[in-house]
């Protein structure tokens, strides 16, 4: 992975990595929009995985990027140590000064934080009031995986 650079014209920086490692696929598109780095992230967040997210927010600060927006629309499976991960890089980024959106959080990376009990940390993460707007609307405690 290398950073982006910048077109002379300033079109957007971008840095495209596919990463992956065994059966667990992940990928990771990280566009520059001004000052925000927006990072669309696809396939598994899971624990053997959860390295080449910290990485890629180790390059967001480094070019110091005053927001940052994930993108999970794309994300297919998530553990425990994903979510982690995730409440991890907002306490990260927001010790460096830089804000964080989720977006495209769905109903089974909701419910992965309520049986965890993070709920309102991810809630926090994704600038919502209450843990109950993560999934659309629908309250965590009834949020089910399909």
């Amino acid at each position: 992975m290398s950073h982006p650079d910048a077109g002379a014209d300033g079109s957007p920086r971008t840095v495209e990595a596919d990463l992956g490692s065994g059966t667990s696929a992940f990928a990771a598109n990280l566009t520059m929009q001004g000052a925000e780095a927006v990072i669309a992230i696809s396939g598994e967040l899971d624990v053997t995985q959860i390295g080449w997210l910290q990485e890629l927010v180790g390059v967001v600060i480094g070019l110091g990027c005053n927001r940052a927006t994930f993108e999970l629309a794309g994300l297919d499976f998530i553990d425990g140590a994903g979510i982690s991960t995730l409440i991890d890089v907002r306490r990260e980024l927001a010790a460096a000064g830089v804000t964080l959106q989720l977006n495209g959080v769905s109903r089974e990376v909701a419910a992965v934080a309520h049986l965890l009990g993070l709920s309102d940390d991810l809630a926090v993460a994704t600038g919502h009031d209450s843990p109950e707007t993560l999934d659309g609307g629908a309250s965590p405690a009834n949020a089910k995986p399909t």
